[in-house]
């Protein structure tokens, strides 16, 4: 049953199986329509963030690992453990209470985020620092118990784990001075996290595309694909409508039973032959327009195949020639195969899109798993769609669902109101030091904070951001909103280690 539109991805963020016994394999039961959504997107992230590190220019790491207790939250005579890894770079540390620059991980491999965060490196050259990114709990090489237990998955054994990691650090260097968090989506979050509850090891935090807000209650289920929508009817209504014309088009055409005109003008690797097949042709659109909002960066993004830069824009052009060159209704859809090109066949070297792309059905990689995990316990956020609003189709935001699914199919009682409840204070003065940024590209601020009395806590909206775009390596090609955040970044945390 669907719940939802959800994303990560990023990571960001969304269903999961909450197991608190010994879930090792992917669900075997039909998985709702969200949970499809978000595999397929946190397969296409972490793909993006491996692809750009052949892109980047950054300095070597070291890699260390340190033995960390499973649970924080106990007392046994004898702990057990597992063993963490983190990177380290001192080659711009200089001693003195130079700061240190902490990267909270998030749902993936530590590396990952070292070699897609290059403004850290700005910072660390510019104020002497000591660079370190600590891998989240289970996620790369931070296995715990080979991850066959996933019970103490969760954000706050996480920030537990960040201080022995600090502590490790701090041994080693012991001239080093304060210490900045800094994270984006999930990281984000994890950073701001860690500056509320640990605010004596943190004496800042940078939480870039951080959606603290995405909860029960405190989000409208809806504003997620409203943003990407509205990303692409910047570039013309002609575009948004194109969109919605085409996913309408596609329900058309299968409750006609078309499938053969539908294989041809999508020009799919095999033949549709059912509704569940045309269900998925309208996801594989549904993520290429999301993800490409939230990678809507004006530079070149690696992925399977090369992402060019302002995709929206690219692909809006595209669809406005094609609105023009063609006549009938039929043109809708095909508006959807320049959307497809752009973000899945740049090179123009595919001769066919897959419907059953990752994600789409389940599979043996343990990181949908772990973010599932997360996504149903603690971590569950309202995201739906309505084709309204939006450029999409209905895919109604049911709370009520969503629990049941989980309940059923991994035995665990989800916590919609939990992160709300041990992260958000409802007096917004009763924490500090912390630089809320959000791109107005990036559907993910619909969860962001954007207002505050408490003059310590700084929001900031960039006009041409995209997801956590800010913390990514400056280049020429940067529009002036994201350097303006990147210099009141540097500003605060200038601020911040003067205090």
């Amino acid at each position: 049953m669907s719940s939802s539109h959800f994303i990560s991805l990023c990571l960001l963020f969304i269903l999961t199986i909450a197991s608190i016994a010994h879930a090792t394999s992917p669900p075997t039961s039909s998985s709702p329509y969200a949970l499809s959504l978000q595999r397929a997107l946190f397969h296409q992230r972490q793909m993006v963030l491996k692809a750009s590190k052949l892109r980047n220019a950054v300095p070597p790491y070291t890699t260390k690992w340190i033995d960390v207790p499973i649970d924080h939250f106990s007392f046994p005579q004898k702990a057990q453990t597992f063993h963490l890894r983190y990177l380290l770079n001192d080659q711009y540390f200089s001693g003195n209470d130079a700061p240190i620059f902490f990267y909270t991980g998030n749902e993936g491999s530590i590396e990952d985020f070292y070699n897609n965060s290059g403004v850290v490196f700005e910072w660390a050259k510019k104020f002497n620092g000591l660079i370190v990114f600590c891998e989240h709990r289970y996620y790369g090489k931070s296995k715990v118990e080979e991850n066959k237990n996933l019970q103490w998955l969760t954000s706050e054994q996480a920030l537990v784990d960040y201080t022995y990691c600090i502590k490790d650090v701090r041994r080693q260097y012991k001239k080093a001075g304060k210490l900045i968090a800094f994270g984006g989506s999930l990281g984000g979050m994890q950073a701001f996290q860690f500056r509320l509850k640990y605010p004596a090891w943190v004496a800042g935090a940078i939480a870039a595309s951080a959606p603290v807000l995405s909860f029960q209650d405190h989000v409208d289920p809806y504003a997620f694909m409203k943003i990407v929508s509205d990303d692409f009817k910047d570039e013309g209504e002609f575009c948004s409508d194109a969109f919605r014309r085409g996913f309408q088009l596609i329900d058309e055409y299968a409750n006609h039973g078309k499938y053969k005109e539908l294989s041809s003008i999508y020009r799919t690797c095999s033949p549709l032959s059912s509704a569940a097949d045309a269900r998925k042709l309208k996801q594989l659109v549904n993520n290429g327009a999301v993800y490409m909002a939230m990678l809507d960066y004006a530079t070149a993004t690696e992925f399977l195949e090369p992402l060019p830069a302002w995709p929206v824009k690219v692909t809006c052009s595209k669809i406005n020639k094609t609105l023009s060159d063609r006549s009938g209704e039929e043109k809708y859809l095909y508006a959807h195969v320049d959307a497809l090109q752009v973000y899945f066949n740049t090179s123009g070297t595919a001769t066919c899109f897959d419907i059953g792309q990752p994600g789409n059905s389940a599979d043996n990689d343990l990181g949908y798993l772990l973010w599932s995990f997360q996504a149903c316990s603690e971590m569950i956020m309202p995201f739906g769609s309505n084709g309204k609003t939006d450029m999409f189709y209905s895919e109604p935001w049911d709370l009520n669902a969503y629990v049941e699914y989980c309940r059923q199919e991994f035995k665990v009682e989800p916590q919609p109101y939990q992160y709300i409840e041990r992260y958000m204070p409802q007096d917004v003065k009763s924490y500090s030091n912390v630089f809320f940024s959000n791109g107005r590209l990036d559907p993910w601020r619909s969860g962001g904070v954007f207002s505050t009395e408490n003059p310590t806590v700084i929001p900031h909206l960039i006009k041409d951001g995209a997801h956590h775009a800010d913390l990514r390596s400056t280049t020429d090609s940067d529009p002036a909103s994201i350097k303006e955040a990147r210099r009141l970044e540097e500003e605060v945390i200038a601020k911040w280690l003067a205090e």
